[in-house]
C-alpha cells in the first residue's frame, strides 16, 4: 500500500518549509518583468552591451556543467608552465566541449582546477584568456567576456551569501573567475576602442568591467516600500543608461544638469563612480551623497532612441526630470554593506591565465600581448578607484613535487645483471623543471650494513625515464634505494620514502620462499548458481609459475582446474555443475607454484576447505561476482563495482556504488546492479541482503540522493519495499525517482539486513535490481551491498556465521503503512535503557512505545500506535541510554 496523496501533499508542504535546495543561488529570482525592447529600441543597445556576457543567474547552470564533467580525467600535457607572471595552461583534453549548436564552450572549472594543481589558493580572481585563434561562445557572436562570481560573503550588494568555490578547485579564497576569450579579438593597442556602434570600451575597460561584477551592479532600491529597478539596466546587473553614476565602467553615464529640466551626458566608461566605490567597499556610507536618474526623457539631441540598456556615450542631451536616490534607499532594500568601507578588503590579487590548444605552446606574441594587459591592470584599478583600491597581478610560481616511480625488481636465483628502471619527473608544478643531469642515483649495498654504493641512472627512452643495468652483486641480500634532484637542487626525492633507513630488498640466490596465497573460503555452494567462481590472490618474490584449484566431491578423486589470471595478483576458476546433488560436500584448495628451482608451493589450506552444495543462493562476493550493472537513465553515470573498503563482516568484499578512492560519489548517477534471475519464487521464498548507505539527505525525512530495490513486473521496473522498509521520501524535481517516492537516504550507523517476500513473484522467474540515484551537488560515500541470500523453505539458512554485535543499531519500524502494530528491529552490544517514541510532523510526541530496559543482542520490540492517532505520516525516534540512535518514518492507516 502506498502513502495517500493528501499525506504526500502535506509532506511536500513540510519539506518546503523545512529546508532549501543545496544549489548555490546568487539571487532568489529574476525580479520584476524583463525588459523587452522593440526592434526599434534594440538598435539603441550597441555592441558594448552584448560584449559583456555576464549573467549571474546562470551560475547554477555553470555548476551543473562543472559537476557533470568533473570526473573527466585530464591527459598529460607538455606546454603548461608559468611564463613569467602568466600561467600557461595547455588544454589537457577537458577544457573545451560544444553545445547543441556546435559552438565551443570553455569548461571553466576544468581550467581553474588545472590552475590550482600547480598554484596555491592565493588569488581573489582569475582572468582566463585564450590564445589567438581560440574562442569561447558566450551566447551571441558579439559577446566577448563574462564574469562568474563564485563566492559572496558581502551583504548589502543585492546578492545572497553563497559559496561555490570548491567546485572550481579553490578551498577558500577565489571569489570570481573572468573568461576573457581569445586574444585575437582585442586591438593591439590596449587603450584603443573595441569599435562598433560608437563603442567607447577599451581592452582595459572590459577587464575592469568584468572584475567589478564581483560587486556590481545588482542593487534594487526601496521606493515607498516597493522594490524598484530605477538604477539598473541590462539584466539588472549593469547601471541604467539614465543613471548618473559618474561615467562608470559598469555602464550608465555621467549626467550633468544644465537647466531646470535639461540634462547632458559628460562622461562614459571611464572610472568606478562613487556608488561603485561604496558597493566595492571603498567608500563608507558617510562618504556618500545621492545619485540621480533622468526620468521621462524626451527631445534627445542628437535624435535617437535611448533606453535603460543603451550604450553609454558622451554628449547626449535630453529633457526630463531628476529623481534622486540615496544609499539609505539601497540599504532599506538590501541591508547595509557588511563589511563596510571602513574595514572592507581594498587590495585584491588576480592571477592571469593563457589557455593554449592541446599540443600547442604559447606564442611569444600572445605572451607579450597578455603581459601588456597584466602590467597595465594595476594602473587601471588605481586610477579607476581614485587610489582607493589596488590589485596585485603577480603569480606565485611553485616548483611542484619530484616523484620517483620505479618498476618492481624481483628476486633472482642466477648471476645475471640486475636491471633497475624508474620514471622520474616533476608533478603539479608551475615551473618547467626536470630531473637534474646525473642526479638520479641508485644506492645499493650487499647485506644490511656497510657503506652504500652510489651509481647514476642514465636517460632511457623518454626524458623522464631512467635505467641502469647493475652487474650481479653476488649471492645474498641486497638493499637498495633511489634518489633524485630537480631544478638545480630545488627539489629532492627518494624512494622508498625512508631511503637509507628503510630500503628496498633484493635477494640473489636459491629461493626457498613459497608464494603468498590468500583465499576466502566459501562454505556453501548454491546449486542454482553453478558454476561457481572462486578467487585467489597470489604474489611471489621471484615470479609465479602456475596457480590451480584442486577439489574432491563427496570423497571422490581429486580433480585439478587451472586458474586464469585476471589481474596483477588475482586468479580465478569456475567450478561445479548444477548436476551435483544437494547436500554434496566439496573439499577444495588453491595451490600456487613459483618459478624457483625448488618449485616452492603454497596452499590456501593444505588440509582442504569444505563446502556444502545447497539450494539457497549464498552470495558474499569474496570470490568475484559477474553481476551485471549499467546506467538506467541515458547520459547519467553508474559506478557499481566490487569494493574492499567496507563489507559485512569487515575485511571482505561488497558491491559498492560510489568512488573507490574514498571521495564523494559522482554527480548525476543513476546506476543499477542487477540480481540474476531467481527461479521458482513462491510461498516462503525470501530475498535478503545487507546494506549500508551514505547518501545526501535534505533532512531526516526527505532525500536529495537515494537508493531503493526494484522489480520487473513484465513491462516496467517498479519499486518494491523490503523489511525493514524505506526511511525517506524523494525530494526535488528532475530526478529519476519520482517526487515523494519512498527510498533510503542519509547515513547508516551499521549494516542493516533487509528481507523481501518473493511469493508475489510466483511462478517466476523474478528479476530484481538495486538502484542508486544522485543529483548534481553534494555527495557522500555511496551504497554498499553484501551477503545476498535467496532462501527456499526446504532448507535451513546457511552461509557465513552471524556477524558479532559491536554497537547499538536500529532498523526502521515495520510494517509501514500499518494499522497500529509496530515492530522495531534493535541490536544492542549490552543491556541498556531504550526509549522509543512516536511523533507527528510538527515534532510533537503522540506516544511512548517503549521506555525501559532491553537485553543485549539482536531483538525486536513490539508495540502499537495510539488508536486515536489519525491516519497520516509520523516519525519514530529511538534513543539508547539517553543518546539518539535513529529516526524513521511511519505511515498509519485505518
Amino acid at each position: 500500500m502506498r502513502t495517500p496523496l493528501a499525506l504526500l501533499a502535506a509532506a511536500a508542504l513540510f519539506a518546503t518549509a523545512s529546508f532549501a535546495a543545496p544549489r548555490p543561488t546568487p539571487r532568489e529570482r529574476a525580479p520584476l518583468t524583463p525588459l523587452a525592447p522593440t526592434d526599434a529600441t534594440r538598435a539603441a543597445a550597441s555592441t558594448t552591451g552584448s560584449a559583456c556576457a555576464t549573467h549571474i543567474d546562470e551560475l547554477p547552470a555553470l555548476l551543473d556543467d562543472a559537476v557533470a564533467r568533473a570526473t573527466l580525467e585530464p591527459l598529460a600535457v607538455t606546454f603548461s608552465r608559468d611564463a613569467g607572471e602568466i600561467a600557461v595552461l595547455e588544454d589537457d583534453g577537458t577544457f573545451f566541449y560544444t553545445n547543441s549548436g556546435g559552438q565551443p564552450l570553455l569548461d571553466i572549472a576544468a581550467v581553474t582546477r588545472a590552475f590550482y594543481r600547480t598554484h596555491g589558493d592565493d588569488y581573489d580572481q582569475i582572468a582566463i584568456y585564450l590564445s589567438s585563434g581560440q574562442s569561447q561562445w558566450l551566447g551571441s557572436p558579439g559577446a566577448l567576456a563574462a564574469a562568474w562570481p563564485l563566492r559572496n560573503d558581502t551583504q548589502g550588494i543585492g546578492l545572497n551569501l553563497y559559496d561555490a568555490g570548491a567546485v572550481f578547485g579553490s578551498a577558500a579564497r577565489l571569489q570570481q573567475v573572468l573568461t576573457m576569450n581569445g586574444l585575437h579579438r582585442y586591438p593591439a593597442d590596449v587603450d584603443a576602442s573595441l569599435g562598433g556602434g560608437g563603442d567607447t570600451f577599451t581592452t582595459m575597460d572590459v577587464l575592469a568591467h568584468e572584475f567589478a561584477h564581483r560587486w556590481l551592479a545588482y542593487t534594487f532600491v526601496d521606493s515607498a516600500g516597493e522594490e524598484s529597478d530605477a538604477l539598473l539596466g541590462r539584466d539588472w546587473q549593469h547601471w541604467s543608461f539614465f543613471a548618473d553614476v559618474d561615467g562608470s565602467f559598469m555602464e550608465g553615464c555621467g549626467w550633468a544638469q544644465v537647466g531646470p529640466d535639461t540634462f547632458v551626458t559628460d562622461d562614459a566608461s571611464s572610472r568606478f563612480g562613487r556608488l561603485d566605490q561604496y558597493l566595492m567597499g571603498l567608500r563608507t556610507h558617510a562618504e556618500m551623497d545621492s545619485v540621480f536618474v533622468v526620468n521621462d526623457p524626451t527631445d534627445f539631441d542628437p535624435p535617437g532612441t535611448y533606453i535603460p540598456i543603451s550604450i553609454p556615450a558622451v554628449g547626449i542631451g535630453c529633457d526630463g526630470r531628476a529623481t534622486f536616490w540615496k544609499v539609505d534607499d539601497i540599504e532599506r532594500w538590501n541591508g547595509p554593506r557588511v563589511p563596510d568601507g571602513a574595514v572592507a578588503q581594498r587590495h585584491w590579487r588576480v592571477g592571469f591565465v593563457l589557455v593554449t590548444p592541446r599540443g600547442v605552446d604559447a606564442t611569444s606574441a600572445d605572451l607579450a600581448e597578455l603581459e601588456n594587459i597584466r602590467q597595465r591592470f594595476p594602473l587601471t584599478i588605481a586610477q579607476g578607484t581614485e587610489g582607493r583600491g589596488s590589485v596585485d597581478c603577480s603569480l606565485d610560481s611553485r616548483p611542484g613535487t619530484l616523484v620517483i616511480a620505479p618498476l618492481p625488481v624481483p628476486d633472482r636465483e642466477d648471476a645475471q645483471p640486475v636491471a633497475f628502471r624508474a620514471a622520474v619527473g616533476v608533478k603539479h608544478g608551475g615551473l618547467s623543471l626536470a630531473a637534474d643531469a646525473g642526479a638520479v642515483m641508485l644506492h645499493w649495498r650487499a647485506g644490511e650494513s656497510g657503506p652504500w654504493n652510489d651509481v647514476p641512472l642514465a636517460n632511457a627512452s623518454a626524458p623522464d625515464s631512467f635505467a641502469l643495468t647493475l652487474p650481479s652483486p653476488g649471492p645474498g641480500l641486497v638493499q637498495w634505494w633511489l634518489s633524485a634532484t630537480a631544478g638545480g637542487g630545488q627539489l629532492a626525492a627518494q624512494w622508498p620514502a625512508g631511503g637509507a633507513t628503510a630500503p628496498a630488498r633484493l635477494r640473489i640466490g636459491p629461493d626457498v620462499t613459497p608464494p603468498a596465497l590468500r583465499h576466502t573460503p566459501v562454505r556453501a555452494w548454491s546449486r542454482e548458481r553453478m558454476p561457481l567462481p572462486l578467487l585467489a590472490r597470489v604474489t611471489d618474490n621471484l615470479g609465479l609459475d602456475s596457480v590451480w584449484c584442486e577439489l574432491s566431491v563427496d570423497g571422490g578423486a581429486i580433480a585439478r582446474v587451472n586458474a586464469t589470471a585476471i589481474g596483477a595478483d588475482s586468479f580465478t576458476v569456475n567450478v561445479g555443475s548444477n548436476g551435483w546433488s544437494a547436500l554434496s560436500r566439496v573439499a577444495y584448495r588453491f595451490v600456487a607454484r613459483d618459478r624457483a628451482a625448488a618449485r616452492n608451493l603454497a596452499f590456501s589450506n593444505a588440509a582442504f576447505d569444505t563446502a556444502r552444495v545447497v539450494h539457497d543462493w549464498v552470495e558474499d562476493f569474496e570470490n568475484t561476482s559477474a553481476w551485471f550493472h549499467q546506467n538506467v537513465s541515458w547520459a547519467w553515470r553508474e559506478s557499481w563495482a566490487l569494493d574492499t573498503t567496507r563489507s559485512n563482516p569487515p575485511g571482505g568484499t561488497a558491491w559498492h556504488s560510489g568512488r573507490r578512492d574514498g571521495s564523494a560519489y559522482d554527480p548525476r548517477t543513476d546506476g543499477a546492479l542487477y540480481l540474476p534471475w531467481i527461479y521458482a519464487p513462491g510461498p516462503g521464498v525470501t530475498l535478503s541482503f545487507d546494506e549500508w548507505h551514505d547518501l545526501e539527505q535534505a533532512n531526516f525525512m526527505f532525500a536529495w540522493d537515494a537508493a531503493r530495490l526494484e522489480a520487473f513486473d513484465g513491462s516496467a521496473w517498479i519499486p518494491v519495499e523490503p523489511t525493514p522498509g524505506y526511511t525517506h521520501f524523494m525530494y526535488g524535481g528532475g530526478m529519476p525517482f519520482a517526487l515523494w517516492s519512498a527510498c533510503w537516504s542519509g547515513t547508516s550507523t551499521d549494516w542493516t539486513t533487509r528481507t523481501l517476500d518473493l511469493s508475489p513473484f510466483a511462478p517466476g522467474p523474478a528479476k530484481l535490481r538495486l538502484r542508486m540515484v544522485t543529483d548534481d551537488f553534494i555527495g557522500g560515500g555511496g551504497w554498499w551491498v553484501d551477503r545476498v541470500r535467496v532462501h527456499w523453505p526446504d532448507e535451513s539458512i546457511v552461509g557465513t556465521p552471524p556477524v558479532p554485535v559491536t554497537r547499538a543499531t536500529c532498523g526502521a519500524p515495520w510494517p509501514s503503512p500499518t494499522r497500529g502494530e509496530l515492530r522495531l528491529p534493535l541490536t544492542l552490544p549490552r543491556a541498556a535503557h531504550v526509549r522509543w517514541t512516536l511523533h507527528d510532523v510538527q515534532g510533537r510526541t503522540i506516544a511512548t512505545l517503549h521506555d525501559g530496559a532491553a537485553e543485549s543482542g539482536r531483538l525486536e520490540l513490539v508495540s502499537r500506535a495510539p488508536a486515536a492517532a489519525s491516519p497520516g505520516l509520523y516519525f519514530s525516534r529511538v534513543s539508547v541510554d539517553g543518546h539518539m540512535l535513529g529516526t524513521s518514518r511511519v505511515v498509519l492507516i485505518r
